[in-house]
């Protein structure tokens, strides 16, 4: 180690040196090989205890121990760089048309210098890990990321996203209430008509006058006060109005914006408003639309959200040190208690408070009534939809009550609901349904997992009967009917060939919308009361089925993805199945963008 040690330098002292080397080296989202490379070259001079790269392709992460055991607390960056040509300036962008236009260098030049900072003096206590994202500007590192293997067993207690604010001053670290970061999405409108000659545009159907309109409305709707609930900034960042052929008039345009506001509540309701106004449109003029959210930054609010909740008399859970003290900091503003659940770590190893940390817990809650009421006790079963997770569960259930004896024995006060069981439990252990359960998928009508359903079912007198009611059904509307004959292909690649002439429904839904792509060639839906069998790849935004034995489908026939049609049905269950996704991942995956209707009976 010594013979190591001894090559590296013993301090980096021009930092800005280091910052420009970054600036002049740019790369876009998805390809910061190089910036890995470079930012991999400094951190080994430093020689953290544990480095792994490739994280979400690109992406690095280094480890540096403290002198004893404690919490883990790590850093982020973000690796990539912005597609923005750079004025000139002493160290510009060496790259044409990408430039360290948002901060990124400045930002992995800190985590840099916090690593030399590291190895010439370890923490105390605990862990610091360096974490550097790629792709951070379209948001798909973060994801990958987290689903990578390389993190697994790495997750920390805390993490924090570095960002440079220049306009306060030096070694300034800003906390702020409320709002923090916008909420961001690019919203993608795209109109098909017909052309006709342009001595005839009379006989076209163009969607130019919509996209003129929607632009317009884009406007009316733009609020640049950021005092204002209402604010919004919304920027046409493309748009295409038929092709360079001037003898032509368009029959096929589209319309791309990205949309900012401070709450993800007012996103929702101007991509409604626009989409809505778009589809009344279209439809009067006999135009098809489709629509696309891309590249969805949700917003960043800091625990004001904690204060509504508390002024409002809303219970919540408490599963760190770090919310305590913060629901007592809010509860102390509004002046009133803050109403606790407290979760137990038995074994989930999610969130909870350690029973050797309980101590501290119930004290703080039992000791302070006019900051703390203590309403609830509880845990989460890891798994109690399998027959697999059975052990586990009960182990989880048996340190639970073992340790809810010995707060009835040492305290004084305690809480008035104890629980811990979800919508497997309920149905499946009896035993721990305690004060409350607390149902999820299962108020929706849904069984956690087929084999909770099995498992109930059979123990029924009626076993052939659905005891729950399903409250949701996804539907669409066919867009187009074609005709294919024998030996053509369909959809994109060859995945699927026509051996007979057939008949094909082409429907406005794809995996943009949570109809995934494992779905290609084995798919149903449901067009006239009969099942229809998804036919070549799931696209995008479109899919198409299979209805050469299904007479009279015409484009605006309904089209069931999950739900009843006559006396068919495609449940979640069987639609999960055919995916390869259990039922609360099928569900949660529909994107916000599509219309939810509330309908009775």
């Amino acid at each position: 180690m010594a013979q190591i040690v001894a090559k590296y330098p013993e301090k980096i002292k021009d930092w800005a040196a280091v910052r420009r080397e970054l600036h002049q080296h740019p790369e876009i989202s998805g390809q910061e090989k190089n910036t890995a490379r470079i930012i991999s070259r400094y951190l080994e001079m430093f020689l953290p205890e544990r480095m792994t790269r490739g994280i979400g392709k690109t992406g690095i992460l280094a480890l540096f121990h403290g002198n004893e055991p404690g919490p883990t607390t790590w850093f982020r960056a973000e690796l990539d760089a912005l597609p923005i040509e750079e004025t000139d300036r002493p160290y510009s962008s060496q790259k044409p048309g990408v430039a360290h236009l948002c901060g990124h260098d400045g930002h992995m030049t800190v985590l840099l210098a916090l690593a030399q900072l590291l190895y010439q003096k370890p923490v105390p206590k605990g862990r610091i890990g360096l974490l550097f994202q790629p792709a951070e500007e379209t948001g798909a590192g973060a994801e990958r990321m987290i689903k990578s293997t390389k993190l697994k067993k790495l997750f920390p207690d805390q993490i924090f996203a570095v960002h440079n604010l220049p306009s306060y001053p030096k070694d300034t670290i800003i906390i702020k209430d409320g709002n923090f970061t916008s909420a961001v999405v690019s919203l993608a409108m795209r109109f098909k008509g017909h052309t006709a000659h342009a001595a005839e545009p009379d006989k076209a159907v163009n969607p130019g006058q919509i996209i003129l309109d929607l632009w317009k409305k884009a406007q009316q709707l733009t609020v640049l006060d950021p005092r204002s609930e209402k604010y919004a900034i919304i920027t046409p960042v493309h748009f295409r109005l038929g092709s360079k052929d001037y003898g032509i008039t368009p029959g096929n345009g589209e319309l791309h914006l990205t949309i900012r506001t401070h709450t993800d509540d007012r996103l929702r309701k101007i991509i409604d408003q626009l989409t809505r106004l778009a589809e009344r449109k279209a439809d009067s003029e006999g135009i098809k639309f489709e629509v696309d959210t891309l590249q969805h930054f949700p917003a960043v609010i800091n625990d004001d959200q904690l204060e509504w909740v508390i002024e409002n008399n809303i219970s919540f859970f408490v599963f760190n040190k770090y919310r305590l003290d913060r629901a007592a900091e809010m509860a102390r503003k509004v002046g009133k208690p803050a109403r606790v659940h407290l979760e137990l770590e038995t074994g989930m190893n999610r969130t909870g408070v350690n029973g050797s940390e309980m101590d501290y817990f119930i004290s703080a809650l039992t000791t302070h009534p006019e900051i703390f009421r203590w309403e609830g006790l509880c845990t989460h079963f890891a798994g109690a939809e399998s027959i697999a997770n059975y052990l586990r569960v009960k182990k989880q259930y048996v340190y639970f009550k073992k340790v809810l004896k010995q707060i009835s024995r040492s305290q004084k006060v305690l809480p008035t609901i104890v629980h811990t069981a979800c919508s497997a439990a309920t149905m499946r252990y009896p035993a721990t349904h305690l004060d409350m359960v607390r149902i999820g998928i299962l108020q929706y009508g849904f069984f956690p997992s087929r084999e909770v359903q099995v498992e109930y079912m059979a123990k029924q007198e009626d076993s052939h009967t659905y005891p729950l009611r399903r409250l949701i059904s996804w539907k669409s509307r066919v867009m187009d009917v074609k005709s294919v004959q024998t030996g053509e292909f369909i959809g994109y690649g060859t995945s699927y060939l026509a051996n007979a002439p057939m008949r094909v429904a082409i429907i406005p839904v794809g995996y943009s919308h949570g109809f995934s792509r494992v779905l290609s060639n084995q798919g149903r839906v449901l067009i006239g009361g009969a099942q229809a069998k998804v036919v070549g790849m799931v696209n995008m935004n479109m899919i198409q089925a299979d209805v050469t034995e299904i007479p009279e489908v015409h484009p605006g026939d309904e089209v069931v993805l999950i739900g009843r049609q006559g006396d068919q049905e495609l449940s979640v269950s069987s639609f999960a199945e055919y995916s390869d996704q259990v039922n609360y991942e099928l569900l949660t995956r529909l994107p916000r963008n599509i219309p939810r209707k509330i309908v009775s009976n």
